[in-house]
């Protein structure tokens, strides 16, 4: 190896623990060039409305409808929109926040009304419901998750110690296949029997089928 190699390679490790990179000029033109023609998602929603493309949105999980959120700098004052927010202080703010628009509905409680809620009139999962997810199509989705969850256990020094929790679980698919890759791990998992939690409100898609 020629002395200009392994000083190159040294470089690359001191700028990489100082968290920067060495990028190839071509590339890094290359990657501005992306970024300059590449849209927004507010940019192409704007793009659509202006167009007349869409005259109608639905926003599931609209937070105050200002933090992180470009849609309302998107549309303009006669676009037709529907924003649904479960939480009850974050529904307040949206409402403030839109104030001025004439076609906005708001709907606080789509998901889990004891009467109306989403998931609590049917199950919306699989063939018979409205759609599916990421653990329903490949079992390789949870198993990457899972591995994840043994490399990060194992750089926090392998605690003694540790639960995993699973909020709105659907039908319990993805932590289903989680422990059954868990079973490879048989370090890990000794510090982990019994100890996973899982949270969901609906009572008609129940995680139970499962564990």
């Amino acid at each position: 190896m020629s002395h200009d190699v392994k000083k190159n390679k040294l470089l690359k490790k001191i700028i990489g623990f100082l968290g920067y990179k060495i990028v190839d000029k071509k590339s890094a033109k290359t990657e501005r060039l992306i970024e300059s023609l590449s849209f927004s998602s507010g940019d192409f929603i704007k793009f659509l409305i202006n167009t007349k493309k869409i005259n109608e949105i639905i926003q599931i999980g609209a937070n105050d409808g200002k933090s992180d959120d470009f849609l309302r700098e998107s549309i303009n004052k006669d676009t037709k929109v529907l924003l649904v927010e479960p939480i009850e202080s974050a529904f307040i703010e949206l409402k403030k926040n839109y104030s001025g628009y004439n076609n906005v509905k708001f709907i606080n409680k789509a998901l889990y009304n004891k009467k109306s809620g989403y998931y609590m009139k049917s199950n919306p999962f699989g063939k018979e419901g409205d759609f599916i997810t990421g653990p329903n199509i490949s079992i390789l989705f949870s198993e990457m998750i899972a591995i994840w969850c043994v490399s990060f256990w194992e750089n926090l020094g392998c605690p003694k110690k540790i639960n995993i929790i699973e909020l709105g679980a659907g039908n319990g698919e993805m932590m289903f296949q989680m422990i059954k890759a868990f079973n490879n791990f048989n370090k890990f998992l000794c510090f982990l029997r019994e100890q996973f939690f899982i949270f969901y409100t609906s009572s008609i898609c129940t995680p139970s089928i499962y564990c």
